[in-house]
Formats: C-alpha cells, sequence, structure tokens
C-alpha cells in the first residue's frame, strides 16, 4: 500500500482526520515510532502486538502499515479504505494549503455510523472484489 506507507514516512501523525474515508479509522489506529531494522525474532512481534494493543490499525513508521480484523473480509475492507484516505491526505498535503480537521464531536459521531453496517459492508465489499478477480481470470483464461 504506497499511500498508507508513504504516511508511515512522515514525522508526526500517520493519519489525520481530514475527510469522511479517513474518520473510518479514527480511534483506531496506533503508531509504531521504533523502526528497528528487519524483524528476525519473537521479540520484535511481541513489541509490535503491545503497540497495536486494542487497535485495528498500526503505523510502523519507516516501514509500513499492518491492519487486523475479526475476519478477513474486514481486514482487507480496511486495508482498501485506509489506502484510500492516504491517497487522498497525500494529495491534500501536496496542495501546500491549510488541512481542515473534522472537529472531534463530528469524526467520532461519524466514525460510529461507519461501523455500524461495517461487518455486512466489509463482506460486500470483499465479495464484488472475488467476483471481479474470478471474471477476469475467466477473461484471461479465454
Amino acid at each position: 500500500m504506497p499511500n498508507a506507507t508513504a504516511l508511515c514516512l512522515l514525522e508526526g501523525p500517520p493519519l489525520l482526520w481530514l475527510g469522511q474515508t479517513a474518520l473510518k479509522f479514527y480511534g483506531r489506529t496506533a503508531v509504531d515510532e521504533n523502526y528497528n531494522g528487519l524483524a528476525l525474532d519473537d521479540s520484535e512481534g511481541d513489541r509490535i502486538a503491545e503497540t497495536i494493543g486494542d487497535a485495528d490499525i498500526v503505523f510502523l513508521k519507516n516501514h509500513g502499515v499492518l491492519v487486523a480484523g475479526e475476519s478477513i473480509a474486514e481486514a482487507w475492507d480496511d486495508l482498501y479504505y485506509l489506502e484510500r484516505a492516504a491517497e487522498v491526505q497525500l494529495k491534500a498535503m501536496n496542495s501546500n494549503r491549510p488541512l481542515k480537521a473534522v472537529p472531534h464531536e463530528v469524526a467520532q459521531r461519524t466514525y460510529e455510523q461507519m461501523r455500524a453496517d461495517d461487518k455486512e459492508s466489509a463482506r460486500a465489499h470483499l465479495n464484488s472484489g472475488m467476483r471481479e478477480l474470478r471474471s477476469r481470470r475467466i477473461a484471461f483464461d479465454q
């Protein structure tokens, strides 16, 4: 995910609460500021697990992003929309104009609204992607 990874390379908080898509992740992210090179032993995994805590998304500074979910559909849906939120944020940042954050109360309410049917919409989203892949495979095989 190049855009979400790009946010991991910036100083400060990676995902800003600027747009509706980003608000899907409001209060669900953690940041690991301590890049330690390649994770070649269990202690690095333990450290990252401790960092993620109750969050679903962890931005690993100088590395990339990890997404956890109760199901594959939810994790895939989150990763898809996280990448879109990151892409939009980077475009806004590239404008060199001041960024307009969403106030906490609105961000929290929007997050709650978006999460209300997340399980069902995530499953539908994954199924749609799978149908697209199957149709491309069929077209390729012919």
